[in-house]
């Protein structure tokens, strides 16, 4: 029983589960008093033994209206993460409300789940405090008119579902012409979809499988077929990929002092704009496990070399996107 609830017990917007969990038992990870169950958590939020230094998140569990609430707070400022139920101990199924914020605590996400499904209103909110996007789910499938907005408050997408999740999607550039139309099965882009630039042009036409395109084809600025390579979206990446980001903070990044002393580690989430030559832009933090992380985040960034852009529509574009940077304490014999 022990290891059943042991290997239930993180679950905040991501699953984690390794055999290594498994070897632990509850007692070495939590601390218990009457029915409230403490766990203390590392920067991927896994479980580690009471009292260790390496701890970044909190985790505590109670009973309450017959459900399990369960809160987890950022360890070394005390802010709240994210605040859910689940339906028994185990935790085998999301009951109830679930709300989540940004470091700056500020609302990101509130809604509710029935059975480990969205059911109802699902909000998001921009990490400023204004609305990004609002759902109305049925059996964790989007219905009814579901909308998403660009942050000055133009509609970037409105969705309008049976209950089934069927209907027609139609998405907008920010200078309100339509981008894309089409329709949706299950909540899922399905079938022929047309696009257009910004000028309502027609650009691309393209085939979707449960929201996966299958084929494409693109038109020129004059409305012909035009040959070579027809993308339909790419994301904007890091020059070398993986493996250059990864050199990139190895030269640059500088662990801040009063946290290594302190062993406290932790992962930064900066959004930022690449822009369509490749420079980054408008930086701003959403989760950090502290100021000096956040500070630290934001000067790697700046040193940045230019990006590779994203391309949409067989175009480069500019294109917001959320890096996760990681601040361990490596271990040292």
């Amino acid at each position: 029983m022990k290891l059943q609830l042991f290997g239930k017990l993180l679950q905040c917007m991501q699953k984690v589960a390794t055999a290594v969990l498994l070897v632990l038992s509850l007692d070495a990870v939590c601390q218990t008093n009457g029915d409230t169950i403490v766990t203390y958590l590392n920067y991927l939020r896994t479980p580690v033994q009471a009292g260790s230094p390496n701890y970044s998140f909190i985790e505590t569990m109670w009973p309450e209206n017959n459900a399990w609430h369960v809160q987890l707070k950022n360890a070394l400022e005390n802010k709240i993460v994210c605040d859910y139920y689940y339906k028994d101990k185990i935790r085998k199924m999301k009951n109830g409300r679930y709300v989540a914020f940004y470091s700056n605590e500020v609302m990101s996400d509130s809604g509710y789940y029935a059975n480990d499904m969205k059911s109802g209103d699902y909000y998001r909110w921009y990490d400023y405090g204004k609305i990004q996007s609002v759902y109305h789910y049925l059996n964790d499938m989007p219905v009814d008119t579901c909308t998403e907005w660009f942050e000055d408050g133009s509609i970037a997408t409105q969705m309008v579902c049976d209950k089934q999740g069927n209907g027609t999607m139609t998405e907008y550039h920010n200078n309100g012409v339509t981008k894309g139309s089409g329709s949706v099965k299950r909540g899922e882009k399905n079938g022929s979809w047309n696009y257009f630039d910004e000028l309502g042009r027609p650009a691309m036409q393209i085939e979707f499988d449960n929201g996966i395109p299958l084929e494409a084809n693109c038109f020129s600025e004059k409305g012909k077929a035009s040959t070579g390579d027809c993308i339909f979206f790419r994301e904007a990446a890091f020059p070398g990929g993986v493996d250059g980001w990864v050199n990139f903070l190895k030269q640059n990044m500088h662990y801040p002092d009063e946290a290594m002393d302190k062993k406290i580690q932790g992962i930064v989430r900066v959004k930022f704009a690449v822009n369509v030559n490749g420079s980054l832009s408008n930086f701003r933090i959403l989760e950090s496990p502290g100021e000096a992380f956040s500070v630290e985040a934001i000067r790697i960034m700046k040193r940045s070399p230019r990006w590779q852009p994203a391309i949409e529509l067989n175009r480069p574009v500019q294109r917001f996107i959320i890096q996760a940077i990681a601040f361990t304490v490596l271990k040292t014999d």
